[in-house]
């Protein structure tokens, strides 16, 4: 019988690995809120009676600002000695915006800077800790085919199930606190994956060198 290769050990190990899944739930958490904001954004807003102008205009900010992470924070982050506080933070920043929208939709238009950066930073920082948290290439390709794949798939739901959460309850109160509950959660596993640990390689090359 032939031996795994490397690449599908290490995967294999991802799969398995905690740190791993607290990378991936880190860029889950962190793009649901986007997703579902993105495209019920708009809805909202005007459910808050803002026009249909002024609801595309700050829909276009909360986009415009998710890129403004990546031109001020990708260098700062590597070289701190953790991203715990940073993970945290811009989680965080996303669930205030979030109950920013209920409770103070006057000011839609910071939220939704706020909440832009903070996700845009989020989602930066998880694919940052691809690289931070490994050791090797087979090891990060790995992490990223299970943090991505798994990361997006929670994503994509998001905006479904949120939509179904408005059906049941007739408003956007829920939905919305939903949402900061899961930008909260990921704070949460931030803490974790923030910290300056790496996955530690479950097979040595020498092991894959022969077969029986």
């Amino acid at each position: 019988m032939s031996l795994p290769s490397p690449n599908q050990a290490a995967s294999v190990a991802v799969w398995r690995s905690t740190l791993a899944w607290q990378v991936t739930l880190f860029m889950g958490l962190n793009a649901m809120p986007f997703y579902v904001t993105v495209s019920w954004l708009p809805t909202i807003l005007m459910n808050h009676g803002i026009s249909p102008e002024q609801a595309g205009a700050i829909h276009g900010t909360l986009q415009l600002t998710t890129a403004i992470p990546g031109l001020i924070l990708a260098a700062t982050l590597r070289r701190l000695t953790d991203q715990r506080l940073a993970a945290a933070t811009v989680s965080l920043l996303t669930a205030l915006s979030l109950i920013g929208l209920i409770y103070a939709p006057g000011h839609a238009m910071w939220w939704a800077a706020f909440l832009g950066f903070g996700s845009g930073a989020s989602m930066m920082l998880g694919l940052t800790f691809i690289g931070l948290r490994t050791k090797n290439s087979v090891d990060a390709a790995a992490l990223s085919g299970m943090a991505q794949c798994v990361g997006y798939l929670m994503a994509a739901a998001g905006p479904i199930l949120l939509g179904h959460l408005h059906d049941l309850t007739g408003g956007w109160t829920a939905p919305l606190l939903t949402t900061a509950a899961i930008s909260i959660a990921g704070a949460f596993t931030g803490i974790l994956a923030g910290r300056n640990v790496q996955l530690e390689p479950s097979y040595r090359c020498a092991e894959f060198t022969g077969s029986e």
